[in-house]
């Protein structure tokens, strides 16, 4: 509970600081913020590190597909190649604890542990909007699994230490149901103990309505706890064949003494030509669905802090201040996107609040006059405008994983004939 107050308290001071200096520079000069956050002054333009820079890729794996990250856990799915088509095996995950020191294939490395999780979705269907993957946590994992009939919530617990064992990991249970049989898991999330997710009805029924729950799995019990019956429930809107409920996070505003959720919504506004808007809102048990913003995709949201794609970059936003007035940036552009968040939502070694996206440029080739572009992965810095170019190029889900133990990356290419699981580090941000 300590480290946990601890690591909140400093990505609040975080946020606080860099609001202050968007807005009062004059007053964040004289604050005691400033040196130990280094977004002052001359300092919030200069890296720590003279080179800033990431470490030559390595490959560390060729049937490895990975799902998500945190700390020394990397939750992954074989891959099985068919006819030279790789699939991920379907009912079962593994965790790979890559020991203390972080890095991969070195000697304090662990075993990898099996999870039997039959009928689990590893990715979601095409045209469904939402992250739908297995997640990982501190000390919890979470994936939506599909019995033949109903789409079921599974969770994991890992313990205090947070590394898993054999016999946690036949410990799953369901936490929530699809309550139609028609209705399909579309999205899920997990910041710290905190599950979210959405359900949507594929085949139009306009008289079965979406849905939306979360719960927060250090509770023992009552409403908002992760018991049968007892994760709290709701409905975002009537339904819409135009519309679809995407990632769905929250928070527990202490302040007001209630839950705040915020989720993403697609819209299609030509649905024959493809042209779609997407919008974020918000959820609470006064005030029911509001819009935050249109024109604005939900990337992330940990406490009050979200990541947000506004524009062709990538943007803080802290809760509850209005879009596009209270962004902070995060990328230059002028055309990122594909944008995630730092999987432990916590501060790197430079004292910088990490988010990894790709970057697209463009050029006219000046012999036969065609448009070309070419992408990279970068890493950006809340606020303070540092950018760090990756040695890889668009990758669709990257996994970083920042905190003052440093920045690590995984990423996964396709190659000619075979995935390669790369790992690299990077410095000086």
């Amino acid at each position: 509970m300590t480290k946990k107050v601890s690591r909140n308290t400093k990505l609040y001071f975080l946020v606080i600081a860099i609001t202050i200096a968007i807005f009062s520079i004059v007053i964040l000069s004289q604050s005691h913020f400033a040196s130990s956050l280094n977004i002052n002054s001359k300092s919030r333009a200069v890296s720590k590190t003279l080179f800033p820079s990431c470490l030559a890729p390595i490959s560390i794996s060729q049937d490895r597909y990975p799902l998500a990250l945190y700390g020394s856990n990397l939750l992954y799915s074989n891959l099985i190649n068919i006819n030279g088509t790789f699939y991920p095996e379907p009912d079962k995950i593994f965790v790979w604890n890559v020991g203390p020191d972080l890095k991969p294939n070195t000697p304090d490395d662990l075993n990898p542990v099996q999870i039997n999780a039959p009928g689990i979705v590893l990715m979601g269907i095409g045209g469904d909007y939402g992250d739908i993957s297995p997640k990982i946590s501190n000390r919890y994992i979470v994936w939506a699994s599909y019995d033949g009939n109903f789409y079921n919530i599974n969770v994991i617990d890992m313990g205090f230490d947070g590394i898993l064992n054999s016999t946690e990991a036949s410990n799953a249970r369901v936490i929530h149901t699809a309550p139609y049989t028609g209705m399909r898991a579309n999205s899920i999330s997990l910041k710290g103990s905190k599950v979210a997710f959405t359900y949507l009805d594929p085949r139009g029924f306009s008289t079965i309505s979406l849905e939306t729950g979360f719960c927060d799995l250090s509770i023992g019990s009552g409403q908002g706890s992760c018991s049968q019956n007892e994760v709290i429930v709701f409905v975002p809107r009537n339904y819409d064949t135009f519309k679809m409920t995407g990632d769905t996070y929250f928070y527990y505003d202490t302040n007001l003494g209630e839950y705040q959720v915020l989720f993403g919504e697609r819209t299609y506004l030509d649905p024959q030509n493809g042209l779609v808007d997407y919008s974020i809102n918000s959820w609470s048990q006064s005030s029911g669905v509001n819009l935050i913003s249109n024109q604005t995709k939900l990337i992330d949201l940990y406490e009050s802090l979200a990541t947000v794609y506004y524009q062709d970059k990538i943007y803080g936003y802290l809760y509850p201040g209005s879009i596009p007035s209270n962004l902070i940036r995060i990328s230059r552009g002028p055309n990122d996107g594909s944008a995630t968040i730092n999987v432990r939502n916590d501060i790197s070694p430079s004292g910088n609040y990490l988010t990894a996206y790709t970057k697209t440029f463009a050029y006219v080739n000046a012999s036969s006059g065609t448009l070309n572009e070419f992408q990279y992965l970068y890493l950006g810095s809340l606020g303070n405008g540092l950018e760090l170019k990756t040695p890889f190029g668009f990758i669709e889900k990257p996994l970083l994983d920042s905190s003052s133990s440093g920045n690590y990356l995984y990423v996964h290419e396709f190659s000619g004939s075979r995935y390669d699981l790369y790992f690299s580090e990077c410095f000086g941000i």
